[in-house]
This record gives structure tokens, sequence and C-alpha cells, in this order.
């Protein structure tokens, strides 16, 4: 095949498929079914029938850690917005981190014992004094 011919094939739209049949084919997955003939029947690669589990497991695992429902299997891009979501939050908890342990260590700084009272004490004038005249 040609370059040019490949250029001019189309590829084949996504096929939308819902939310019932994805759950109806996970079920029939999980019971043993031949996901090479459930795919062909549902009319979906059948790489798309184990994506669909992964996220279907990840969902699980988020709605434990987080006690929401697990309602409905995320969508990629829901966990990647979540995902740039929270790294905001650790970048900024970072920052009040920083701000904090900074301000720690000035208040426990050492006072001066010099009598000064905080005040820049005064430096010793170099040389003898005296300017030499041009």
């Amino acid at each position: 095949m040609s370059n040019a011919s490949k250029a001019k094939k189309k590829r084949k739209p996504w096929k939308q498929v819902t939310e019932e049949v994805k759950q109806q084919a996970l079920e029939r997955m999980d019971q043993g079914e031949s996901v090479g003939a459930l795919a062909q029947e549902i009319g979906v690669h059948r790489t798309r029938l184990y994506v669909w589990r992964q996220l279907r497991e990840l969902s699980r695992e988020c709605s434990s850690q987080t006690g929401e429902p697990e309602d409905e299997i995320p969508q990629p891009r829901s966990l990647h917005r979540k995902i740039e979501q929270l790294e905001a939050v650790i970048g900024r908890k970072s920052l009040e981190l920083d701000f904090f342990a900074a301000a720690l260590r000035r208040v426990n700084q050492p006072s001066r014992t010099d009598g000064s009272g905080g005040k820049r004490s005064s430096t010793t004038r170099s040389g003898s004094g005296r300017r030499k005249a041009n």
C-alpha cells in the first residue's frame, strides 16, 4: 500500500458504548466469557474491554479510600483533572511548610548577648583615620 492510499484511508470512528453495556460486558468477562467474542459482539476492540476493567478496579480502589460511592467508572479526563487538583494542593502545602519552617528557624535563633539590643555593632575604621591629600 502506498503512502497516498494510507493517507486517504479513513479510520473508523470510535463506537460510543453506554455504561449499561460496559457493565454487562464486564460482568460477562468476570464470568469467564471469551473476551474476543464479547468484543466482537459489542463492536469494540478487545483491548477496550481490558481498559474498562482496569478503570473499574481503579474506581473501586478510589471509592474505598475516599468513601465515595462507585456509581460509575471514572473517565480518564476526570482522573487527570483530579490529579492536577491534588498536585496543586500539594504544591500549596509545600510552600506553607517551607514558610513556617523558615519562620521557626528565625524564632529559634539565639538572641544577641553583646548588650546591643539587636542594633548593629559599629565597626572599627581601617587605617589610622587620617586621609592623605592628593
